[in-house]
């Protein structure tokens, strides 16, 4: 639980340096299509 939470305190806080360097919707896209690939490459259904 306790490496769960430190991943996550340390991603917020990597997110928030980049937001001082990059524009916010650059930020937020780059963000998402991590999460979206995961979930592309996770799925059992090919399409």
């Amino acid at each position: 639980m306790i490496p769960y939470g430190l991943v996550l305190g340390t991603m917020n806080i990597v997110f928030y340096l980049s937001l001082s360097r990059i524009p916010l919707g650059v930020a937020v896209t780059v963000e998402f299509v991590g999460r979206l690939a995961v979930a592309g490459f996770g799925s059992r259904r090919q399409s």
